[in-house]
């Protein structure tokens, strides 16, 4: 019995954690700028590639992420980079 619920506590550890990790990676998909969330006045976000970007004028202005990625403000949009170390 208790090892049925050790192996329940672990499966739900184990999914939240790769929901956690996954969840920042989300892309928004959208057809036209209508689609895609309103932000407040200085940013905006664009539908370009079929997906909802944000807009930027430094780094600063972009979401933080998890270490082994890192965001950066090219073009003013905010894009997802990975770390080269």
């Amino acid at each position: 019995m208790t090892q049925i619920l050790l192996f329940v506590y672990f499966f739900i550890i184990f999914l939240s954690l790769s929901f956690v990790v996954t969840s920042y990676r989300t892309r928004i998909p959208c057809v036209s700028d209508y689609d895609c969330p309103k932000a407040s006045y200085p940013l905006f976000i664009k539908c370009i590639y079929n997906f909802s970007q944000i807009s930027c004028v430094s780094d600063d202005d972009c979401p933080k992420v998890p270490y082994p990625l890192y965001i950066k403000c090219e073009d003013n949009f905010c894009d997802i980079w990975a770390s080269p170390y």
